[in-house]
């Protein structure tokens, strides 16, 4: 018996599975043999996958999907991204457990119109009325549209290590970070003006090292997240160090100068920009002789 596939390889499978079922409720009543074949094939990737890797848990930003840190490459992934994040779902976990009865329900939710979902209490407020248990999600704690990505004084002292997340501040940040880098980015340029509120302001030193200070905040909750989800968060974190521009100028060179100075002591700004492409690092550096 030879080694077990690769799980980008067997997510893909569940993922493009996921994305003609969802095609298909659009097109066919439920009881329709259309959509009991696209439950069956999903149902059966499913299987292959947790068979090699249990229970099945995708991260969904605003234009990608990622399982296990690795984003799932495909025709159409980055349209089902978009469809699902705009139904505010961030995170999907499938249990080896579940039922194609379950799927089937699944899918019907996602099909919904968003408008109608939103009225009927969300996706994960739909699959406890349906007792549907195997099929876990997340969602956006704020609609997409509003500033999901603006913290309160209280939380950035907390990330600065000056106080202590509160358990619902904590998973905002969760949520931010799943969401991509260009979320994250946002939430950088919040903690830069923050930065200035307490310190003055001036866009100086001391106020790009508070936001770096941040960075490591946020380097805290990830570690305490499950090994598995951690490359993802880390990735979206990284590349959002290359994004954020302080309402002084530039942030992104005093950043990313604090960030190669940081990592010679601080194993965890190490991790971060070891969860950087060679390209992404590059960029960091170029962009810290600016």
């Amino acid at each position: 018996m030879g080694p077990p596939m690769e799980p980008t390889a067997l997510a893909a499978a569940v993922v493009k599975q996921l994305g003609l079922a969802i095609k298909a409720s659009a097109l066919y009543p439920p009881a329709h043999p259309g959509n009991v074949q696209a439950g069956e094939a999903m149902l059966k990737a499913l299987r292959a996958y947790a068979e090699a890797h249990g229970q099945f848990r995708v991260n969904i930003g605003k234009h990608t999907l990622s399982v296990k840190g690795s984003v799932i490459e495909g025709r159409g992934n980055s349209d089902l991204a978009y469809a699902l994040y705009g139904r505010k779902l961030i995170q999907v976990t499938v249990l080896p457990s579940v039922s194609q009865q379950q799927l089937a329900a699944f899918v019907q939710i996602l099909g919904m119109d968003r408008a109608k979902l939103e009225e009927g209490g969300g996706a994960r407020h739909q699959l406890k009325q349906l007792g549907v248990a195997d099929i876990q999600v997340k969602e956006l704690a704020m609609d997409a549209n509003e500033e999901a990505e603006t913290l309160g004084m209280d939380a950035f002292f907390g990330l600065l290590g000056q106080g202590r997340l509160k358990p619902q501040e904590r998973e905002k940040i969760l949520d931010i970070l799943r969401a991509g880098p260009e979320q994250a980015g946002r939430l950088l340029q919040n903690a830069y003006a923050l930065s200035g509120n307490v310190g003055g302001g001036g866009g100086g030193d001391a106020q790009v090292q508070q936001v770096f200070q941040a960075i490591k905040g946020l380097e805290r909750v990830i570690v305490d997240e499950h090994v598995a989800d951690q490359q993802a968060l880390y990735a979206s974190l990284g590349e959002a160090a290359l994004l954020p521009e302080g309402p002084e100028g530039a942030l992104g060179p005093r950043l990313g100068r604090a960030l190669l100075a940081g990592a010679r002591d601080d194993q965890g700004t190490q991790v971060l920009l070891d969860h950087l492409s060679s390209e992404q690092l590059a960029n960091i550096i170029l962009n810290s002789l600016g």
